[in-house]
C-alpha cells in the first residue's frame, strides 16, 4: 500500500495536474515545494494556479517585448503567400459572371398527386 501511495503522490499526481494546467510536472513540483514552505497550506493549494498564471504572464510579456510592432498594412513574412493567394482567388471570383437565378423553365414540372381512392 505504501509503495502505491508513494508512486501516486510522486509521479501520477504532478503529471495529471501539470497536464491539466499546462505546466511541466518538474516545474510544478518546485513551485509546490517553494509555495508550501513560504505560505504553508494555502501556498500548496494555490501553487498550480499560480504557476499557470506565471507561465501565461511570461509568455505574454515575452511576446510583447520580443516582437516590435509592425507598421499598419505590413504583414509578417509567413503570411505574405496567404495574402497573395487570397488576392488571386478574390480576383478570379470577380472575373466570373454570377449564375443567373432559376426561372420557371429551369424548374422541373411534376404531375399532380393521384387522389386517394
Amino acid at each position: 500500500y505504501i509503495a502505491i501511495q508513494q508512486l501516486e503522490n510522486h509521479i501520477l499526481v504532478p503529471r495529471i495536474i501539470g497536464e491539466s494546467v499546462g505546466v511541466h510536472p518538474a516545474i510544478l513540483m518546485v513551485v509546490l515545494v517553494v509555495c508550501s514552505q513560504v505560505f504553508g497550506l494555502l501556498g500548496a493549494i494555490l501553487s498550480a494556479p499560480l504557476s499557470a498564471m506565471a507561465r501565461d504572464l511570461f509568455l505574454y510579456l515575452y511576446g510583447r517585448l520580443s516582437d516590435p510592432p509592425r507598421p499598419a498594412g505590413v504583414l509578417p513574412e509567413r503570411l505574405r503567400p496567404i495574402a497573395a493567394l487570397t488576392e488571386v482567388v478574390a480576383q478570379s471570383m470577380t472575373d466570373q459572371s454570377a449564375p443567373s437565378p432559376p426561372t420557371s423553365e429551369d424548374v422541373p414540372r411534376t404531375r399532380p398527386l393521384d387522389e386517394p381512392r
